[in-house]
């Protein structure tokens, strides 16, 4: 039997929508390719279930200004209040 309010989900776990701009401009989503106009649904998607999702973003060096600055701004009209950019390392 659930608690009142329990999620199912392991304590301290929260949902993490991985998203990945590499140097050669292929978005991926969750592992997975996927274009600029799919990011903002994917994180709604993920906000709709656990408001506490985190998006990470993993930028390559080189990847370009532009299409970072676009993958943001699908990420802040997804309304995501938990936004972590980091730099890919490989």
């Amino acid at each position: 039997m659930k608690a009142p309010g329990a999620s199912g989900r392991a304590p301290g776990r929260d949902t993490i929508v991985d998203l990945r701009c590499p140097r050669d401009g292929a978005i991926a989503i969750q592992g997975q390719p996927a274009s600029l106009d799919m990011v903002r649904p994917a994180v709604e998607r993920a906000l709709s279930g656990d408001d506490r999702a985190v998006v990470v973003v993993d930028a390559a060096r080189g990847s370009g200004c532009a299409l970072l600055v676009e993958l943001l701004d699908q990420v802040r009209l997804a309304r995501a209040s938990r936004v972590v950019l980091r730099e890919q390392i490989r």
